[in-house]
């Protein structure tokens, strides 16, 4: 039988992690200090004490010797035998060769280990220079004892008071990062349910502002893009219902024998199955853009050729209409792209150009030599009403129409100007329009120009 595996244990959460981190971290950083202020402490008391017991030699030496000046050595013997007796230790005067020459001890002997003590002073005529040690010295540990404890005793309640303070700072910055961090993952969770107008309020420390603020412009994205679905089947709805409805009814005379006076059923049929074709082209051509699998057949390229060619193409509505179409080509390099998309983009600019120009205005495409990059500059011009600020900027968004109504003779589906931008920035180009409601308005495109080897 296949033992069942074990259920791991259960992870901490972040903010015990944050938690036990500040406890762990705060007891390193107290015992350190309190190690280092005892042994540093330790130190400077034994320095003390060590400086203070040369100290008592070199008086103990200085008066000896005065003693012996004054009154021989009998007061060097009263000296002696009186320091001895008052310091509780055993002086003893050696000679430069370590001969006790004199030795004076307390009353009961010394009381405790002490330590010994040497000072090198002149004392004549038992020498030129002699050794006055001080042997079982009382040190200042003792005394200093209750010092040392007080110090401890103290650093004790600071590292105890210092360390329940930085528990509880840390307890209420972890749980404030923590809050905030639970609001984005419920945030999250309201996402994936749907709520996409759903955001976060910044709050905490700076990284997890900026986590709030990524996760609003995320959601501000997810939200836009849920818009424009919901938009593109709105409006793939309504253009295919047109044309169908349209079909519909022709055949539908047809097949009844219905004659319908003034009207060519196959050639209004023909014309509703272009427009049906067109709107499949155009979103098989976004979504390729989307997938970045949109293919360029790449070859030198005479955009003034292609511009002539788009303006043949259109003549026949700009006549119709009694626009003046007019292309004015003029010496520029060629650009090394794909003939049939830079086709694709300028045909789409002098349609848009014609779909907004009223009738008996004109619509002007030029072809030139770009100053500041050397390529190819194209620009196409109408005086039809103008594209107001605001709209400007939103041009070549997808599903973006600036007459918001439905109807292609105001706008079209919203996805030829997305296109074309897709193209043009494949090519390595740039497009954009400058406009002033009422005066018309000019898109321009960039290319750059053909390598001068064309296999490079």
């Amino acid at each position: 039988m296949t033992p069942r595996p074990r259920p791991r244990a259960p992870r901490l959460s972040l903010w015990a992690q944050l938690f036990l981190a500040a406890i762990a971290s705060t007891a390193v950083a107290l015992g350190v200090v309190g190690l280092f202020v005892r042994h540093a402490t330790a130190s400077q008391l034994a320095t003390y004490s060590h400086r203070r017991s040369v100290a008592v030699v070199h008086q103990v030496a200085g008066a000896l010797v005065q003693q012996y000046r004054l009154q021989g050595d009998a007061g060097l013997h009263a000296a002696a035998t009186h320091y001895a007796a008052l310091l509780n230790t055993v002086i003893i005067i050696e000679s430069r060769r370590g001969r006790v020459l004199y030795r004076a001890a307390p009353p009961v002997g010394p009381r405790h280990a002490g330590s010994t003590v040497s000072a090198t002073v002149p004392l004549y005529p038992l020498g030129p220079r002699v050794r006055v040690v001080l042997s079982h010295l009382p040190n200042l540990g003792p005394r200093l004892s209750p010092v040392m404890k007080s110090l401890l005793s103290s650093l004790l309640v600071a590292s105890l008071v210092g360390f329940l303070a930085s528990l509880l700072l840390s307890s209420l910055v972890g749980d404030r990062i923590v809050r905030q961090l639970q609001r984005i993952a419920q945030g999250a969770r309201r996402l994936g349910a749907g709520e996409w107008s759903y955001r976060v309020a910044p709050e905490g420390p700076v990284e997890v502002r900026e986590l709030a603020h990524d996760f609003n412009r995320m959601a501000a994205a997810l939200e836009s893009g849920e818009h424009d679905r919901h938009r593109l089947m709105a409006d793939v709805a309504h253009e295919l219902r047109t044309p169908l409805a349209i079909l519909e009814g022709y055949l539908e005379a047809w097949r009844e024998g219905v004659d319908i006076p003034g009207a060519d059923p196959l050639a209004v049929a023909q014309q509703q199955a272009r427009i049906v074709s067109q709107l499949v082209d155009e979103l098989q051509d976004m979504a390729l853009a989307d997938a970045h699998q949109l293919e360029l057949q790449r070859d030198e390229v005479d955009v003034g050729h292609l511009a002539a060619a788009v303006g043949t193409d259109w003549q026949r509505l700009a006549d119709q209409r009694h626009i003046a179409l007019t292309v004015e080509p003029a010496p520029a390099p060629l650009v090394w792209g794909d003939a049939r998309r830079l086709r694709q983009v300028l045909g789409n600019l002098v349609g848009n150009a014609l779909k907004y120009t009223p009738d008996g205005g004109a619509v002007t495409v030029a072809v030139a030599r770009d100053a500041d990059t050397g390529g190819v500059r194209v620009t196409v011009a109408d005086n039809g009403p103008g594209i107001a600020a605001e709209h400007q900027s939103h041009v070549f968004d997808r599903l973006y129409r600036v007459d918001a109504s439905r109807s292609r003779g105001t706008g079209g589906f919203g996805l030829g100007l997305a296109i074309a931008r897709q193209l043009v920035e494949l090519h390595g180009g740039r497009i954009g329009v400058a406009s002033e409601p009422g005066h018309g308005a000019t898109f321009w495109v960039v290319l750059p120009p053909a390598p001068t080897d064309a296999g490079a």
